[in-house]
């Protein structure tokens, strides 16, 4: 059975097929089905959207309804008709679906025959409706949740800009009333090596007038004995009269 599923695998793989036939049916209706390649010795197979294949049943003649079933499922609603026609009773939804039949020798297999029904088809409408609703709200979330973070990264940005500006304009203020406050005196470093120090001293000044008066009295006296003899003459003269 394995073998056979790989054979239809590898042959619907190569494009053995060219083109689908579709068969519109009611549910409960029963359905017949005729391979188009052979007669006798083939294999029947169900496939479904994102199914492996199911084997069915095979064929081994055209003028028997002798047949090989892949299960009891199989065997309770499909059967072998003459010239290996696949007939289908009480179709149901598990009964819907893409069939196909296969020779082995040599190897050939059919257009597929798309199964379907009304009830299906407004199902599979309805499902598209609600998977494109779905889709439009999951869209409709995301514009909503990435409208809600760019809204709170704009507050947070202005937030910094408004805090990092208070902090530069704080900063200012204090640096300025830094350099208006008057040196405190106390507080002045020690100087550093190898820095010129300057001190204005206030030195007293000399009453000069005093010294003058002794140095003149000390010239008088060493002057004394310099003088001319006239100015002894005179001097004498003048003694004498007084």
């Amino acid at each position: 059975m394995k073998t056979s599923q790989l054979h239809f695998c590898v042959l619907l793989l190569f494009g053995a097929t060219e083109s689908l036939t579709n068969k519109l049916v009611d549910l409960g209706q029963n359905v017949t089905l005729r391979c188009e390649i052979s007669v006798k010795d083939v294999n029947w197979f169900l496939m479904k959207p994102s199914h492996p294949p199911v084997f069915i049943l095979r064929s081994y003649s055209s003028i028997s309804t002798a047949a090989m079933y892949g299960n009891t499922t199989s065997d309770n609603r499909f059967s072998l008709q003459l010239n290996s026609t696949l007939f289908i009773q009480n179709v149901t939804l598990n009964e819907l679906g893409f069939y196909y039949c296969i020779k082995t020798t040599p190897s050939a297999v059919s257009n597929g025959i798309n199964l379907y029904s009304r009830l299906n088809t407004s199902d599979n409408q309805i499902s598209k409706i609600k998977q494109l609703h779905n889709q439009t709200s999951d869209r409709d979330e995301e514009m909503c949740l990435w409208r809600f973070l760019l809204i709170a990264s704009g507050l947070l940005n202005c937030v910094l800009v408004i805090a990092v500006t208070g902090v530069t304009v704080c900063y200012c203020e204090k640096e300025h009333r830094r350099r208006l406050r008057p040196p405190d005196s106390s507080h002045q470093q020690p100087p550093e090596s190898g820095d010129v120090q300057y001190a204005v001293m206030d030195v007293p000044t000399l009453d000069r007038a005093a010294p003058r008066r002794v140095l003149t009295s000390t010239y008088a006296l060493l002057q004394l004995p310099a003088r001319s003899e006239s100015s002894q003459g005179g001097e004498g003269q003048r003694r004498g009269g007084g």
